[in-house]
C-alpha cells in the first residue's frame, strides 16, 4: 500500500509537471522535428520553487529497481543538443535509459560547443540533484562515458546549486565508493569555483 501511494504520487508529480507551459524566446530556441524549445528554460536555478516536489520525487526514485536490463547500450550521438533539449522537457520524469543517454553525449568532442557544454552542465546538476544513484550507477557500469569530461562539467559549474543536498543524497548511497567519493570532490570543487 505504501508503494501504491509513492507511485500515485509520482503519476501526480508526472501529470503536473507535464501541464507547465514553455515559454519560447525568439533568441534562444532550438527546433526539434516540429517543436521548438527555448533553450534558456533548461537553464534553472537551484533555488526553484519545487523543492520539496524533488525530494519527494528523489525518494520515490531511489526505491525503484534499477537493473541493467532496463538500460539498453546504444550507439550515442555526441553532442547532441537536440537530445538535451528532449530531455530537459521532462527532466522530472527521466527513465534509466534517459539517464544513460544524457551521460552518453556528454564528450570532450563537445567541449568547443558552447550551447551544448552549458546546457549539458546545468543537466547533469539536476540529474545528480534528482536521480543521484542512477547518476552513479550509470558512471560506475558503462566504459562508454566520457567520465573526466562528465567530471569536469561537475567541477565547472555554471550556476549556484544547492551543493551541500548533492553531496549529502551522494553521500546517503550504498556501495559504489569510488565513484561516490570522485563526484563529492568534483561537487565540492565546483562549489569553491563559484
Amino acid at each position: 500500500m505504501k508503494h501504491c501511494k509513492k507511485i500515485f504520487l509520482l503519476i501526480i508529480v508526472l501529470c503536473l509537471g507535464g501541464c507547465q507551459k514553455t515559454q519560447v524566446s525568439d533568441s534562444n530556441e532550438t527546433e526539434i522535428g516540429s517543436d521548438t524549445v527555448d533553450i534558456q528554460s533548461l537553464l534553472l536555478p537551484s533555488d526553484t520553487k519545487d523543492s520539496i516536489e524533488v525530494t519527494e520525487l528523489r525518494e520515490l526514485v531511489d526505491t525503484l529497481p534499477l537493473a541493467s536490463s532496463i538500460t539498453v547500450a546504444t550507439e550515442c550521438k555526441k553532442c547532441d543538443v537536440s537530445l538535451l533539449a528532449r530531455l530537459g522537457q521532462r527532466m522530472r520524469s527521466l527513465t534509466n535509459q534517459d539517464i544513460y543517454d544524457l551521460l552518453c553525449t556528454i564528450d570532450n568532442e563537445c567541449s568547443n560547443n558552447v550551447e551544448f557544454v552549458e546546457i549539458a552542465n546545468n543537466m547533469v546538476y539536476q540529474a545528480l540533484l534528482i536521480y543521484p544513484r542512477p547518476m552513479i550507477v550509470h558512471l560506475s557500469r558503462s566504459d562508454v562515458f566520457d567520465n573526466a569530461f562528465i567530471y569536469h562539467q561537475i567541477e565547472t559549474p555554471i550556476l549556484d546549486y544547492d551543493f551541500d543536498n548533492i553531496a549529502h543524497n551522494i553521500n546517503k548511497i550504498e556501495g559504489y565508493e569510488e565513484y561516490k567519493i570522485r563526484i563529492i570532490a568534483a561537487v565540492r570543487k565546483g562549489e569553491q569555483s563559484l
